[in-house]
């Protein structure tokens, strides 16, 4: 199983540079996808509620320096050289489609998005807009949530909300 370092360097590695906050949305966004269609995670770490949104200690630890030194761009390598077996070709394609869902909005946009969502909304316990929390997004809670919004059709196949054919 991947850890949320390889995933990190991955978004990176496809994007280019992103906001070190951003780039955290966007992990939750790849952990969400495949706990709603694959009912597992896509890495073991967890993330926690922060006020502006869902942030994974172990990433932060790993990027923490560019942010005492000023730095709030990371770029590809920051985090270290991708490893194209860090990542199925299955994990990839998950990924790839988060991005390409996701990839384009701010940082804000995709804060905004996870405030209206229950995962992140029960982890923080009804706590006012911009108070501090730690708590953990629960993964069942995630995984049951996004995969509640997933639109099947006759045919079987997935479409997410407001992506019909």
């Amino acid at each position: 199983m991947p850890s949320i370092i390889d995933v990190a360097k991955y978004v990176l590695h496809i994007k280019g540079h992103v906001t070190p906050f951003r780039l955290h949305r966007l992990c939750y966004y790849c952990q969400a996808r495949v706990l709603a269609y694959d009912l597992m995670p896509l890495f073991p770490e967890d993330f926690q509620a922060w006020a502006g949104g869902p942030v994974c200690a172990e990433l932060y630890q790993f990027h923490k320096d560019h942010l005492s030194k000023g730095i709030y761009i990371l770029f590809d390598g920051d985090l270290g050289k991708y490893d194209d077996s860090a990542l199925t070709e299955y994990q990839q394609e998950q990924i790839d489609e988060v991005l390409s869902k996701y990839g384009n909005l701010k940082t804000f946009q995709l804060s905004i998005n996870i405030h209206d969502e229950w995962p992140w909304v029960e982890a923080r316990k009804w706590l006012e807009l911009g108070e501090r929390c730690e708590n953990t997004i629960s993964k069942k809670t995630m995984s049951e949530y996004y995969a509640s919004q997933i639109e099947y059709t006759r045919d079987r196949s997935w479409h997410p909300p407001g992506e019909r054919n």
